[in-house]
């Protein structure tokens, strides 16, 4: 028996493998034996036909049929024996076999790589900082005052924003005329929304019950956004406007409350007594939101860098069965979402769509896992019992469980989480973070 292995890549090699006659022939008799003994001939019982007659009918393919599979038995013979790691499952790509003289044999399988993940240290990352907005502590008071707000009856729309208007919209054909089959519709518009359409916007304006109007809208939802390059005349194409009549049914001007002290307590759950204190409070949450916002996003692009740096190169077999773990996961999420009665609104998504969201970044998200497992061991990256007890003392309390018993209850997934930050942290510390404003573009 001779055999080699060639090298197609860091995760595919082909075996080779040449075997004499003399080496194969009491497995190919072993295999026509099993295989005559299943064979019915008229006048015979199963199995009891005479060989030489069944030879005579079915000529070389008996000891054809039995090559290969003794061929297999010896692939996984030598496997075992050399000790050849391989993954997923071997093909055969080349199969010869001359009675009475050789069987040659080509086996085509993918290993898992040894890999040696040393670049994640001292890399520069560049991130750009969110830019911050100066108007949004007076923004957020605007949005939880709008969400105690309280509608009355209005003759007609002023000149602020504080209105919602009723209407009955119905679209026009190409000739501007509505069609007999054309339904109306009703909606409440908000004129305090920023995306309102323009146009729309514009003719409610001083609006009362009963008037009549047109408007556009442009309906970019064909749009191809993909990378291709569009001329002018190419968008203009893909921009569909759509013309609609308008009925105003009514009109309601929003009446927002007092911010005096009683609402600041009420809507700061105690936390604000006054104007300045509830200010305070709002600008605190806001950069504590944006410095986690800042970390989830630098941690990213830390990820992205330290994968780029380091090359990994995975068997297509694995990466398919992470994706098929994956989708199994996510399937028996959904149905035990179902059996405990959670969210109604809960949107569900087949296998296929599933499958395909999955494998947008499968690969990237498995090299991630190989990597961070490495360097987990490598850097010795462990929570420890304080670790725990220190989370614990912070989280339970928004349970109302004394912290043993929080540890005690979610011991494992803290365990997961701790030490999974810990090494984000310490990939955040042991790189290069360079921070940079954002740039403004002028126009063009």
């Amino acid at each position: 028996m001779e055999y080699k292995i060639i090298d197609i890549s860091a995760t595919e090699k082909e075996l080779e493998l040449s075997l004499t006659y003399d080496e194969i022939k009491q497995d190919i008799d072993e295999k026509v034996k099993e295989r005559v003994k299943k064979i019915e001939l008229p006048g015979f019982r199963k199995g009891k036909a005479p060989l030489s007659m069944i030879k005579k009918m079915y000529g070389d393919e008996l000891e054809y049929d039995a090559a290969e599979k003794v061929a297999q038995k010896k692939f996984f013979d030598l496997v075992k024996e050399k000790d050849i790691k391989y993954y997923g499952t071997p093909a055969i790509i080349d199969l010869k076999f001359n009675p009475n003289e050789n069987l040659f044999l080509k086996v085509s399988y993918e290993i898992m790589p040894v890999f040696e993940i040393n670049n994640y240290k001292s890399l520069d990352v560049e991130v750009i900082k969110f830019p911050e907005n100066p108007n949004e502590v007076q923004e957020e008071i605007d949005y939880q005052l709008s969400q105690k707000r309280t509608l009355e009856d209005a003759e007609v729309v002023g000149d602020n924003d504080n209105y919602v208007v009723s209407i009955e919209v119905v679209e026009k054909d190409n000739e501007g005329k509505v069609s007999e089959d054309a339904k109306p519709s009703t909606l409440d518009v908000d004129m305090t929304e920023k995306n309102l359409n323009k146009d729309l916007y514009a003719k409610l304006k001083g609006v009362k019950a009963g008037d009549t109007f047109d408007f556009e809208f442009e309906d970019h939802s064909g749009h191809d956004h993909s990378e291709h390059e569009h001329t002018e005349e190419e968008h203009h194409h893909e921009v569909k406007k759509i013309l609609y009549s308008v009925k105003v049914l009514g009109v309601k001007s929003i009446i927002l409350p007092e911010l005096n002290e009683e609402l600041i307590k009420k809507i700061s759950r105690g936390k604000a007594e006054n104007l300045e204190e509830y200010k305070k409070l709002i600008s605190d949450d806001l950069a504590q939101y944006r410095d986690n916002m800042m970390k989830d996003y630098t941690n990213l692009l830390v990820r992205k860098k330290v994968i780029d740096s380091n090359e990994l190169a995975l068997p297509k077999s694995f990466i398919e069965k992470y994706i098929d773990d994956v989708v199994k996961m996510e399937l028996e999420h959904q149905k035990s979402h179902d059996h405990q009665g959670h969210d109604h609104n809960h949107v569900h998504k087949s296998k296929d769509e599933i499958r395909k969201d999955v494998e947008k970044n499968a690969e990237q998200d498995l090299k991630w896992l190989i990597i961070r497992d490495q360097i987990i061991d490598q850097e010795k990256i462990e929570a420890k019992e304080e670790d725990l007890l220190k989370f614990a003392e912070k989280e339970a309390p928004r349970y109302g469980l004394d912290p043993n018993k929080f540890v005690e209850l979610y011991g494992n997934n803290l365990t997961q989480t701790i030490q999974n930050e810990k090494f984000l942290e310490f990939l955040r510390d042991n790189n290069n973070i360079i921070y940079k404003e954002e740039e403004v573009k002028a126009n063009e």
